[in-house]
């Protein structure tokens, strides 16, 4: 018996993997006929006989390349030195089996692609600057997808770093923390709902740039802006209103697209599953709302009553009581007095609406859960939210507005940042009309008054009349008849009637009038005032100027100004420094503020008023634009003097 040589392993020439191939048998013409004929008998489709050219140049059987994606005949060609005589010299026998691979393929999770960055390229004018997150292909975080840089004009007035916040379908998130940080500290902002607005959240800057930055910080990586603060491109030193507004948005990274590679297993076929898992799941930490109870304020209904009793034939009596409607009290927390705040009540007149202070809270660093803002709402007679009335907050050298928003469900309507300690800040609404203002809020504790300690205040104004007093005046006279000649008195009422006795004689009597006397002249003690100049500005509406007697500035006397002559006063401020936070104004100094966001059109009356509220001084005037450009007024200065 000749020896079988078979199994053995080659490779072929094509540098794919080895396989396991038959190799030629070397067999007897007897045995190779037994062959054949018992694979007829079985039907074996595996097994084919055929004749084809020898195609190895080394002499030895070589398979073509093998397809790993196909299954193809793999063809093995028997020498004719193997062959036996009866089929010829020149004759081969080829057999030909097909094995068909098994193919494993590596699936790899598609990553979507990132969302596109908006950048506003005057950012790069500013000095602001992207540091992007660090993070790995596949893994979670927070993509600055837009930032936009306001100028002067744009921001109306505002120097604020506005942010929003969104999920990865793109809509806003509520309650997520966003860090601001500067070179001394930093301040969170949280989210809000603010459906409408195109930011959740803002902060107010107070330092030129590159002062301030800005990331989410709930924990997970996130893109950085750095370098932000006030100024311009024209004056980037200055501290020119200007704001920031940034955009960020849950990402996951992305990488290198993966290609699934194959590999021809003969054995095993695994599936594999690729199952992207995020999580990514912000939370709202509460805030605690602490309400002290305090005593109510008092009511107070007057009654005036004038009794005149005139000397002379006619003896006459005239009662008059005014009504007047109680107005709401002011819920004050006694907490605030210890942080050093104070309440500048509005000077009105009977029948002038004004907005009214009726609520005042301090929240200390734990009731105010991580925030340090003033917390505003302003409400109509009836109790009801007001949206869109602008709140004034203020300082010496700055201010910014904020407006009341609908918000329903949530106990106050705007809110502004705080950034210094007290007695830095002041509010109160600024729409046209007189209103009680909130004087020396800011950052501190009761134990660290000065300290940079988270605290909050909430403000709430109500629209309220002054009541008007109604007189009804009752006369009784019995008249008396004198002799010819004898005069006859004329009493009068005090506060609005004035009754006549009518007098009636049997001897003809003759009645004489009593003169009514001719005031002279004021003498005002301000008997200058002067429109100094007025220039455009397209942010701001406000009147300023100084106060003097014979030259000299005059500090402690209020400068009011209303939209007629001698109208009623609108608002009024008290000359030259101050506490409230106009401690750095310089001597004889003032201050109005007619919009703080936008230029205001109108005719403004401005005037000088001793402690009783008595004008004493001249009347100053000008006309403010409702437009801004060359030519036009937006910043008066009218200074008033003595002569």
């Amino acid at each position: 018996m000749q020896k079988i040589e078979r199994g053995r392993k080659i490779a072929d020439g094509y540098g794919q993997s080895p396989r396991s191939i038959l190799q030629p048998w070397r067999i007897s013409g007897l045995g190779l006929a037994l062959l054949l004929i018992i694979g007829l008998l079985m039907g074996m489709g595996a097994a084919t006989l055929r004749r084809t050219p020898l195609t190895s140049a080394a002499g030895r059987p070589v398979p073509p390349p093998l397809s790993l994606y196909q299954s193809r005949p793999v063809t093995e060609t028997l020498s004719a030195l193997y062959l036996p005589a009866v089929l010829g010299s020149t004759d081969q026998l080829t057999l030909t089996s097909t094995l068909t691979p098994t193919v494993t393929a590596t699936a790899t999770a598609t990553v979507p692609a990132e969302p596109p960055r908006e950048w506003d390229p005057r950012l790069d004018q500013r000095g602001t600057e992207l540091i992007p997150a660090e993070v790995e292909p596949g893994e979670g975080y927070w993509r600055l997808v837009k930032a936009v840089w306001f100028n002067e004009v744009e921001a109306q007035g505002r120097h604020h770093i506005f942010v929003d916040v969104l999920d990865a379908d793109g809509e806003r998130i509520v309650g997520l923390p966003v860090r601001i940080y500067w070179a001394a500290s930093e301040t969170p902002l949280i989210t809000q709902a603010k459906p409408g607005e195109p930011y959740a959240a803002d902060f107010g800057m107070f330092d030129v740039a590159p002062s301030y930055g800005a990331k989410p910080n709930d924990g997970n990586s996130a893109d950085d802006v750095w370098g932000m603060g006030l100024g311009s491109i024209a004056q980037p030193f200055h501290t020119i209103h200007t704001s920031y507004g940034l955009t960020w948005q849950w990402t996951i990274a992305g990488g290198p697209e993966q290609t699934a590679t194959p590999t021809a297993t003969p054995t095993a076929t695994p599936t594999a599953t690729a199952t992207p898992t995020q999580t990514a799941t912000p939370t709202e930490t509460s805030t605690p709302t602490v309400t002290p109870t305090l005593p109510d304020g008092v009511t107070v209904t007057p009654t005036a009553t004038a009794s005149t009793t005139p000397t002379g034939t006619a003896t006459a009596t005239a009662t008059a009581t005014a009504t007047a409607t109680s107005t709401p009290s002011i819920d004050w927390d006694p907490r605030l007095t210890q942080r050093g705040a104070s309440l500048q009540a509005a000077v009105v007149g009977p029948g002038e609406g004004y907005w009214k202070l009726v609520r005042a809270r301090w929240y200390n660093e734990e009731e105010s859960g991580n925030r340090q803002h003033i917390l505003v709402d302003a409400l109509d007679e009836n109790g009801a939210r007001v949206a869109g009335i602008p709140v004034r907050i203020y300082w010496d050298g700055g201010q910014a507005s904020i407006t009341t928003e609908a918000k329903p469900g949530e106990e106050y309507a705007a809110n502004y940042s705080l950034a210094f300690p007290a007695p830095f800040y002041n509010a109160a609404p600024s729409g046209g009309s007189p209103a009680d203002a909130v004087l020396g809020m800011g950052l501190g504790s009761l134990e660290n008054p000065g300290g940079f300690i988270r605290a909050s205040y909430g403000l709430t104004w109500r629209w309220t009349v002054v009541p008007a007093a109604t007189a009804t005046p009752t006369v009784t006279a019995t008249p008396t008849a004198t002799q010819e000649g004898s005069e006859t008195a004329t009493p009068t009422a005090t506060p609005t009637a004035t009754p006549t006795a009518t007098t009636t004689a049997t001897a003809k009597p003759t009645v004489t009038s009593t003169a009514t006397p001719t005031s002279t002249a004021v003498d005002f003690l301000f008997n200058r005032a002067e429109l100094m100049s007025c220039a455009p500005n397209a942010g701001v509406t406000y009147v300023e100027g100084t106060l003097r007697l014979s030259g000299q500035p005059a500090n402690g006397y209020r400068v009011a100004f209303s939209y007629e002559a001698d109208g009623p006063v609108v608002a009024d401020i008290t000359s030259g420094p101050h506490a409230g936070g106009y401690e750095g104004w310089n001597p004889g100094h003032y201050s109005h503020v007619l919009d703080s966001e936008r230029p205001r059109e109108g005719d403004w009356w401005f005037w000088v008023m001793d402690g009783g509220g008595q004008r004493i001084s001249a009347l100053g005037f000008v006309h403010t634009d409702g437009t801004a450009g060359d030519g036009q007024c937006q910043q008066a200065v009218i200074d008033f003097d003595s002569q």
